[in-house]
């Protein structure tokens, strides 16, 4: 499977994660304390974007990436995670916050495009909501066809068929199950 990446084609491998594998009942609960930071995190973001776009005098912000992940590294929600894992949460709701504003300034001009007015990024459910689990290649080793996760998450080993270099580690929830993407 490939998958673009900026100006080349980077080698993606899927693995399966079935409720019947001994590792599951562990990555959903990681992928749910995932989700909780998520939604701390868009709660923050959407609440000074709603300051912000009520008065007319003000410009539209919300808070910088980097100011956010350093306010947020001293809560629970955050400590609740690897670092890294915490940083690359906070980095994919920006990525969906700017997703939001291009919309919506490619809305203004054609309207027609568009079945109505984008909006913000939404929060997950409560208790049903599952987020992406992100590892970054600091975190994992790949050493002789297996990927060595951080110890702080059960000390999992993956086997894969990707040689060279590991760009990062995608846990994905789906339909009651977790596809990997190495």
């Amino acid at each position: 499977l490939y998958k673009k990446g900026g100006d080349n084609l980077q080698l993606v491998e899927r693995h399966i994660i079935k409720k019947s594998n001994e590792f599951y009942k562990f990555i959903d609960e990681y992928s749910f304390k995932v989700k909780n930071l998520y939604n701390y995190t868009n709660y923050i973001i959407r609440e000074e974007f709603i300051r912000t776009s009520k008065d007319k005098n003000v410009k539209t912000t919300i808070p910088k990436e980097y100011d956010l992940s350093k306010l947020l590294s001293k809560e629970e929600v955050y400590s609740n995670l690897m670092a890294k894992t915490s940083q690359q949460t906070i980095k994919l709701l920006y990525k969906n916050w700017k997703s939001f504003f291009i919309s919506i300034k490619d809305w203004l001009k054609n309207k027609d495009k568009y079945l109505g007015q984008p909006k913000p990024p939404k929060y997950k459910h409560k208790t049903k909501g599952r987020c992406v689990i992100i590892f970054t290649n600091q975190q994992c080793k790949l050493k002789d066809g297996i990927i060595k996760f951080p110890q702080k998450f059960n000390s999992w080993e993956l086997k894969t068929t990707i040689k060279g270099n590991l760009n990062q580690v995608r846990i994905i929830p789906s339909n009651n199950q977790y596809i990997v993407e190495v």
